[in-house]
Order: structure tokens, then C-alpha cells, then sequence
């Protein structure tokens, strides 16, 4: 049957080609208007409960959804006419950028800034700016009680900084846009605050800070499309080893077109089925660009050997293809298995780039397996080129046979001994991976760039944490003057207080506390809830509902829990706490939902991550041993190709304990990949030893024939693949370096596991249980 398909393909050659270059200019055209998705419900976990209460609170309480702008004199202090005068100017800049909730901005300037005061027995709020007082015309001395009643009202670290050089402008973005109706463009969010805020005020005298998720995934999309740098870098690195392996233009050129072309389909479908790529998951069309370049390196082997043994190009090109069909196939079959191992992880943006991976590894075995031999079937060599091939052939032949000593008993068993070792000491170091984000600001980029620039110098100068963990309090009606409720959120605030990891609470009882003591003239004794309806109610109606700790009708109060960090060890310390208090303290009508804020986004991530690295990693290596066993039929073959990628897959995680890298929904799906791309070296290698085992070969010699045939196209795919994912280590994104050593790592010791440790254990298993003398493959 293989045979009839290849006559067939290689007799059509020639439309077939044309009909897959038609194809690949009518997706090219298709593909020109992909779009990032970056949308926040895209990278949380949905079936968590914290993101439940994330959803269902997302339009009642600001907070993931914000941005922290930042104005900060170079000069000096903030209280001069010139400053204020800037201040002013960029809060009304802020206010009418499309998508921005106007209600929600906040600043010195903003009227829902309060100052609360004692008049005639009762508390008094005020503008802390008065509406007559002009930014073209305030003066020192009105700047100057405008500064002692900031103070005064606890501004201080809050709304400008501790040193008084910088003032802050709080926004929230609104889901969608109430101008176009449409919704919010986060991406576009972020370069219109760059060129109508940052742009347009910062100079020699003012410093502008930008940070929130919106800016987040702004720096994020434009450091993402550095991409297209590192697939020109790719691009060349591969044709650089393609053409060291080949010496042949022609065939260096093939194989890049061809794998290039697969990726130029799956944007096509991608667009035509609505999917969308997040900028965190570009590297995918990347992965499936390099895979499919070092599958290129095992047909251009195959086609050379053919050619050096005197066939035509359309000769060894159907000897390469009817060749590697099969363990091609099944090759190609693991690393979409890998991908589609993904789809465990319940977070939308992980299973949308599984899906990209499985579709795009799909396409792999048309451009790989059939593309790319027909149209190499068309190039044809000189005889002076062959002889230059054969002398090549020669000594790498003679550099591979140093590794077909580990086929022999003696150096087996120390392979084996040496590998023992390390997986024990791979495995105790592994245990100390953690889950999540380890570093403090963003991750996901280096730690000078100006986002983490920005929220260490916001988080130096002001009291504002920027790691929050919200505890939503739902509460009945007029809830803000019952008094039994307001002290079960204070003894909640006690208790959460007491956590290690937690910095501050900022609640409903705890303004009203500091509330009731301005009312009796500022006395700290009396910092503590009246129990008095009456003079609960005046001292609660001071507390407006712009302040976000309550809303209108007194049913929802925050407890927002500010944190030290946002490490996973932190995170479940609070969320023990929290639900212990709760499950303690019981109160009809009163419930507490966990949780919001960025804290219990990453909480619930971090769960997820937890949950789903073992399930994703045992389906991927469980797949991969059954289809090892459904291509060779043999138990010595799974265990010979899935050992040593097990193995790679310990050192991977001792190098992630040694580098301080958390298992994140970044992380966790390159060891899933890794498991899929390492087994092709098992696989490429263990077809030819069962090969030359049913000639009737010894062990050492059958290990020995693969290693000539395969051991250097084996070395070059991993080496292709290295360097093209190594490339990675110089982007602007700190995530995809840390994850370009990584892969590097995990396919280089993939590969190094296949060509010593694989032999070595099908050595002492063929000594141990030999196989039977009739033994057929």
C-alpha cells in the first residue's frame, strides 16, 4: 500500500506542488488580519471559585481592570502652581480616553476626592481641591491648604507620595467601550496612554509612571512582536545548519519553505475559525515553524544516503519518504499528542494554544512528510557534489561509532549506573520546584524593564501594594449601619492581619473606625465601631461609594487584603486563613466569596497549575508509550524511549529549581512539548536497531548500523531545534528567554538520552530477556 501511495504522489508531483503553492498564497492573503486575543478572561481559569467571584463582581469592583498613573517632579516637592497645573492637565487628559471609566478616575484633583472634617457634632465631607480654585490661577497659599488637608485626610502614600514628589491618578477600564460599544481594546488601551499621557507630559522637570493589566498586556503585545525578529534569526540559523549538514542550497531552501509554509496554513485556519492567538503564546507558530525544520534534517539525510548510493532525485526522494512515513508519522503523532495533553489545563488562553500546537503539528504531516519530498525531488547533483557528500558521509559516520560503545555490556551497565545516579539526584532537586510567579512585578518581563521599573518606584514612594487579595463581603441591605456585621468584618480583618505575608486591610469598618475617631476630635482611644445605630449611621454617611468599599445599597463590602508578595506559599496562606475565619464564624445573611483582586487571580491560577502539571504530564507520557508500542509492538521499545525522556524531564525541573523558574501556565506546558519532540530521537534510532535486529544482528552491531544511518541526522534535528528555540534567550520578554534555555536544554539532553542511555538499555534488557529466536518485528 505504501508503495501505491508513493507512485502515486511522485506520478502527480508536479500539480500537487502547484496546488499546495496556491494554497499556501490563497492563506497567506486569508491570514493578513489575525488579531491578538488579550483579553483577561482568556488566562484565568474559569472553573475556579476565586475566578466565579472575579466574574461575577468584575463590573462592581475596580481592580484587575486598573491602571496607576503616576506623575512624579524631578524638580522637588508636588506643591507648586507648575506641578498642580500638570497634575490637573493629565487627569482631564485621562478622563476622556475612550474606554477609561470616568466616574472611577481619582486624583488630587477629582471630586470624589474627600476630606472629611468634625462640624457642629457631626462629620463633615468636603473636595479636597474646591471647585473655584483654577489650575491656571491656584496659588502658594491655596496649594498650601490644599497639602495640610491632604495630610490631614490620610493622602499621604496614597494618593501622593511618601516623600511628596509624586502624585497618583487611579483608573478604572471599562470592559467595553461606552463610545463605540465594542470592547475595550487593551492593547490599544496602553498606546494611547503612552501617546497621550506619558508622550505628551513627561519632559526634563516630570517623570510619568504607567502600570496596570491593561499596560501589562500592552508591553507584553509590543515585546511580543519582537517574534518576527527571532524568525528571521531562526530562519538563518536553520539555513546555517541545514546548509552545514547538506551543502546544498537547493535543499536548505526546500526545507525552510516548507515548514514555513505550514505555518502560513494554520494562521489561515486560525482566522477562519476564530481563533486568536494571546501575545504570550506566539512562541507556538514558532515551536511549529522549528519542529518542522528539524524534521526536514532526517529527509535531506535519507535523501543524501539514497543519492550517494547512485539513485536519481526522484529516486532517493521516494526512498526518503516511503523511509520515514511511518516513524514520521508517529513522530509527528506524540508531539500532537503532547499538545493536545494541554487541553487538560482548564484556562482558555492554555487550551486555545493547544489547539494552535495540535492544528499546526496536523500540518506538519503534509509539509514535512509529503511537501517537502515531492519537491525534493526535483534537485539533482553533480558528481563532484556526491564525492564531497561521500567524504562527509565518512567522517561523520566515524565520529557517531564512538557512541555505539554504549551498546556493548560492560559500558551499558556504567551508562545505566551514571544514569541512575543522576535521576536520584535529578528527582530530590525537581521537589524543590514551586508553583508560580517567583519574582516580584511582572515576570513575564526583565526585571529593568520599564513596567517593573515603574511598579518598584510606585511601590517604594506609596502605600499602595500592588498584590491584593479581595475577600467580597455580601451582606443584606443597609448592611453599612448593622453594626453585628461591621464587627464581623473587623474580627475578619484582625485575623487576616495576623497572617504572615499580609501587609495592610483596608475595609468598610476600618474607614469607619478612623471615621468615628475624627468625630470625637481625633482621639485614638475612640478608634473603634460605635455600636449606636444612630450615631453609626452619621458616621458611616460620610463614606461615599466612590471609595469602592461599598456600594449603593450597603450589600457589597470589600476586604481588601494587601500582601507582601505574591508567591504561591503566601497566597495559600491567606486563602487558609480566610476560609478557616469563615468556616469559623458563620452569620445568617452574611456570606464571604474568595476571592478578587490580583492575589486571587493567581491563587486560582496557581490551583490550576497545581492540579493539572501531573495530569497533563502522565496523559503525554502515558500517550506516547502506547503509541511507542503501537509502532514497534514491543515493551523493550517503550521502555527504551520513554526512560530516557523521563530522565530529561527530571534534569529539566533541578535546572528550573537551580534558576529560580516557578511551574506557571508559561512553564508547565514546554515540559508537556518536551516529552512529545524528545521521543523522535527514541524513535528515529529504535526503528533502525529493530531493523538490522530482524537481519539477524547482534545488539552492538544492530545500535552500530542505526548510529551510522541515524545518528547524525538525529544530532543535527536536536541541534536545529536548540538553536532556533535558543534564540529565544535574547527577546525583550523574560518568560520566553527563560523558556527558549529550557527547551534548549530539555531537546538537547532529549537527544543525548536517545544515542547513550537508549542503547544502554536495550543492551542489558536483550541480555537480561533475550528475545526469542524466532522473534519477527
Amino acid at each position: 500500500m505504501l508503495d501505491r501511495v508513493s507512485a502515486v504522489l511522485f506520478l502527480y508531483r508536479a500539480p500537487l506542488l502547484v496546488l499546495l503553492l496556491a494554497l499556501t498564497g490563497v492563506a497567506g492573503w486569508q491570514s493578513r488580519t489575525l488579531q491578538f486575543d488579550a483579553s483577561i478572561e482568556s488566562q484565568l481559569p474559569l472553573d475556579e471559585p476565586f475566578i466565579q467571584t472575579v466574574l461575577d463582581f468584575k463590573d462592581k469592583i475596580a481592580g484587575l481592570n486598573s491602571v496607576q498613573i503616576v506623575v512624579e517632579s524631578r524638580a522637588g516637592e508636588i506643591w507648586t502652581p507648575a506641578f498642580m497645573k500638570t497634575l490637573y492637565d493629565v487627569t482631564q487628559e485621562v478622563i476622556y480616553v475612550p474606554g477609561i471609566s470616568r466616574e472611577s478616575v481619582a486624583s488630587l484633583w477629582t471630586p470624589n476626592t474627600r476630606v472629611y472634617e468634625v462640624v457642629e457634632g457631626a462629620v463633615d465631607g468636603r473636595n479636597l481641591i474646591a471647585q473655584d480654585i483654577l489650575a491656571e490661577t491656584i496659588t502658594p497659599s491655596q496649594i498650601e491648604h490644599i497639602r495640610d488637608d491632604a495630610f490631614k485626610a490620610g493622602m499621604r502614600g496614597r494618593l501622593f507620595s511618601l516623600d511628596s514628589k509624586a502624585a497618583m491618578i487611579h483608573v478604572a477600564v471599562q470592559d467595553i467601550d461606552g463610545a463605540s460599544g465594542k470592547k475595550t481594546d487593551l492593547v490599544a488601551m496602553a498606546d494611547t496612554l503612552e501617546r497621550l499621557i506619558r508622550e505628551k507630559f513627561e519632559s526634563e522637570h516630570i517623570t510619568v509612571r504607567l502600570i496596570g493589566f491593561p499596560k501589562f498586556i500592552g508591553d507584553i503585545s509590543h515585546a511580543a512582536r519582537d517574534v518576527l525578529i527571532f524568525f528571521g534569526i531562526a530562519f538563518a540559523v536553520g539555513a546555517l545548519t541545514l546548509w552545514y549538514y547538506s551543502r546544498s542550497v537547493a535543499l536548505t531552501a526546500l526545507v525552510l519553505l516548507s515548514s514555513a509554509a505550514s505555518v502560513v496554513w494554520l494562521f489561515a485556519i486560525m482566522q477562519l475559525a476564530g481563533l486568536h492567538l494571546n501575545p504570550l503564546g506566539l512562541v507556538v507558530p514558532f515551536l511549529v515553524y522549528a519542529i518542522g525544520v528539524s524534521h526536514g534534517v532526517q529527509q535531506i539525510n535519507l535523501f543524501l544516503v539514497a543519492t550517494l548510493r547512485g539513485h536519481t532525485g526522484i529516486e532517493s526522494a521516494q526512498r526518503a519518504f516511503a523511509r520515514l512515513l511511518l516513524p514520521g508519522f508517529f513522530s509527528l503523532l506524540t508531539v500532537l499528542t503532547a499538545f493536545a495533553a494541554l487541553l487538560v489545563v482548564p484556562i482558555p488562553f492554555v487550551q486555545d494554544v493547544a489547539l494552535i500546537a495540535v492544528i499546526g503539528v496536523a500540518l506538519k504531516l503534509v509539509s514535512s512528510l509529503v511537501m517537502l519530498p515531492l519537491a525534493m525531488s526535483y534537485v539533482h547533483f553533480g558528481t563532484a557534489h556526491v564525492e564531497r557528500e561521500r567524504v562527509l558521509n565518512v567522517a561523520r559516520q566515524r565520529i557517531m561509532a564512538a557512541f555505539a560503545r554504549d551498546a556493548r555490556p560492560l559500558p551499558a551497565l556504567v551508562v545505566l549506573l551514571l544514569s541512575a545516579v543522576l535521576a536520584v539526584a535529578a528527582i530530590s532537586q525537581a521537589q524543590q520546584v514551586r508553583i508560580g510567579h517567583l519574582a516580584a512585578g511582572a515576570s513575564e518581563l526583565w526585571p529593568d524593564a520599564r513596567y517593573n521599573v515603574d511598579s518598584s518606584a510606585i511601590t517604594r514612594d506609596f502605600n499602595v501594594d500592588l498584590d491584593s487579595f479581595v475577600i467580597v463581603t455580601e451582606a443584606p441591605v443597609d448592611a453599612c449601619v448593622d453594626y453585628q456585621v461591621l464587627a464581623l468584618m473587623e474580627r475578619f480583618g484582625v485575623k487576616m492581619r495576623k497572617v504572615p505575608g499580609v501587609k495592610s486591610i483596608m475595609s468598610f469598618p476600618e474607614i469607619t473606625r478612623l471615621m468615628y475617631s475624627i468625630l470625637q476630635e481625633g482621639n485614638l482611644k475612640w478608634r473603634v465601631l460605635p455600636k449606636v445605630p444612630d450615631v453609626l449611621a452619621a458616621t458611616t454617611s460620610a463614606v461615599s461609594e466612590t471609595t469602592g468599599l461599598r456600594n449603593s445599597d450597603c450589600t457589597l463590602l470589600p476586604i481588601a487584603v494587601y500582601l507582601t508578595d505574591h508567591r504561591d506559599e503566601t497566597l495559600q496562606r491567606v486563602s487558609a486563613a480566610a476560609r478557616a475565619f469563615i468556616a469559623a464564624n458563620p452569620m445568617k445573611g452574611v456570606t464571604f466569596r474568595l476571592a478578587t483582586g490580583n492575589g486571587g487571580v493567581l491563587a486560582a491560577i496557581n490551583n490550576t497549575v497545581r492540579r493539572s502539571q501531573f495530569t497533563a504530564l502522565g496523559l503525554v507520557f502515558g500517550a506516547t508509550s502506547l503509541l511507542v508500542f503501537a509502532a514497534y509492538r514491543d515493551w523493550r521499545a517503550v521502555i527504551c524511549c520513554v526512560v530516557p525522556i523521563g530522565l530529561s524531564t527530571a534534569l529539566g525541573l533541578w535546572l528550573m529549581a537551580w534558576l529560580e523558574i516557578g511551574m506557571t501556565v508559561s512553564t508547565l506546558p514546554v515540559f508537556v512539548l518536551a516529552v512529545g519532540i524528545g521521543v523522535d530521537y527514541g524513535l528515529y534510532l529504535y526503528e533502525r536497531i529493530e531493523t538490522h535486529l530482524h537481519e539477524g544482528l547482534a545488539m552492538s552491531d544492530a545500535f552500530a548500523m542505526a548510529m551510522r544511518e541515524e545518528g547524525t541526522a538525529v544530532f543535527y534535528t536536536a541541534l536545529t531545534l536548540a538553536l532556533a528555540v535558543g534564540c529565544w534567550a535574547f527577546s525583550s520578554l523574560k518568560f520566553q528567554a527563560d523558556m527558549g534555555w529550557l527547551l534548549a536544554f530539555l531537546v538537547l539532553s532529549n537527544a543525548l538520552g536517545a544515542m547513550t542511555l537508549l542503547p544502554a538499555m536495550a543492551v542489558v534488557l536483550d541480555r537480561v530477556l533475550p528475545r526469542r529466536k524466532n522473534w519477527k518485528r
